[in-house]
Formats: structure tokens, C-alpha cells, sequence
């Protein structure tokens, strides 16, 4: 019975060697932290145009701490952007005068638009964003604007590593076979 478990534990570990060993390397990290940009915009109910240049303001966290607050530096998507152009436009094309750059390209919106006392518009979703020297990855971002201000914050969304995943399943497939025989024995 100890022969056969130890046979079982070592073709689980050879199999899990092997996936992590096909797994293609990692050669830079996602992207990780907030970037807050604030800047001018006009907007209605169901589209916003940017003004360009817009600014880098507060203090960028995690990997977007490469970046530094800086005005004017931001250059925006200055098209008139609606609920459905909106899908797959870049809307941060550069950041000027910075050691790295970053990209932002939107893959999911949903606009809220609220007329109370001043008109304020939301849009919120999924973007992939790239810098320099990273993975681009999906982000969370949330576009505010009342009057002709708005601010622009992103926020990493956590994925799962391919390779952890395929070890995890690996370990459960091996400890599933291993009972597996145990039942037929």
C-alpha cells in the first residue's frame, strides 16, 4: 500500500514538474496599484468628449508609482466617445515628459448619467492597460465628470497565473486517480 501511494504521490509530482516547466515564462509583472488623471471634458447623457492634455494628480500607487504627478502631460482620445464608440477606444494614447508611458483601452462601460442640481456623468467598466516594462492587464477604471471636470481613476483587477491553475488541477486529478484506486484494490 506504501508502494503505491509513494508511486502515486511521484507521478503527481511529475506531472505537476512538467506543467510548471510548460508554462510560458513570466517576463514582466501585470500591472499593479492606482493612477488617479484629472482634467477638462463636455459631456451628455450617453457620450463624453476628453480635453487634451490632461493631468497625472494625487500619488500613483504600485507599479503606476513609476509615474510622477505632472500637468498637461496626458495626451487624451479628444473623439466624441458615446455608449457604443466607446468599446475599444484608446483613451490615454501617452504620458509625455515620464521615464515610462501607459496606454488605456477600454473593454467594458456602463455610463450613469444623473441631471440633480449639476449634471454628473459615471462610466465605468473594464480597460486593458499597458506601461512600460509590464504585462498589459485588465484594469477597473471609473470616469467622473460634473460640469466640465473630470477625474479618471485606475485599478488592477487580480487574474489567476495560468501555471498555478494547471498545477492546482494537476494535484486534484492525481489525488482523484489515487482514490480512484484505492476503491478498485
Amino acid at each position: 500500500m506504501l508502494r503505491s501511494f509513494l508511486r502515486a504521490a511521484l507521478g503527481v509530482a511529475t506531472i505537476g514538474i512538467f506543467a510548471y516547466a510548460m508554462a510560458p515564462p513570466a517576463f514582466a509583472a501585470p500591472i499593479t496599484g492606482e493612477l488617479d488623471i484629472n482634467g477638462s471634458d463636455t459631456f451628455t447623457a450617453t457620450s463624453i468628449m476628453f480635453e487634451s492634455p490632461a493631468n497625472i494628480g494625487g500619488t500613483p500607487t504600485g507599479s503606476f508609482s513609476e509615474l510622477t504627478p505632472c500637468d498637461n502631460c496626458v495626451t487624451m482620445d479628444t473623439a466624441d466617445l458615446t455608449t457604443t464608440s466607446i468599446i475599444g477606444a484608446e483613451i490615454i494614447s501617452a504620458v509625455t515628459g515620464q521615464a515610462h508611458t501607459t496606454t488605456m483601452t477600454i473593454d467594458t462601460a456602463a455610463f450613469l448619467y444623473t441631471d440633480v442640481v449639476l449634471p454628473s456623468l459615471t462610466i465605468s467598466g473594464t480597460a486593458l492597460a499597458t506601461l512600460s516594462g509590464f504585462t498589459a492587464t485588465t484594469v477597473d477604471y471609473v470616469i467622473t465628470t460634473q460640469g466640465d471636470a473630470v477625474t479618471f481613476s485606475l485599478s488592477e483587477v487580480a487574474t489567476p497565473e495560468p501555471a498555478s491553475l494547471l498545477l492546482l488541477g494537476s494535484g486534484l486529478l492525481g489525488m482523484g486517480l489515487m482514490r480512484r484506486r484505492r476503491r478498485q484494490a
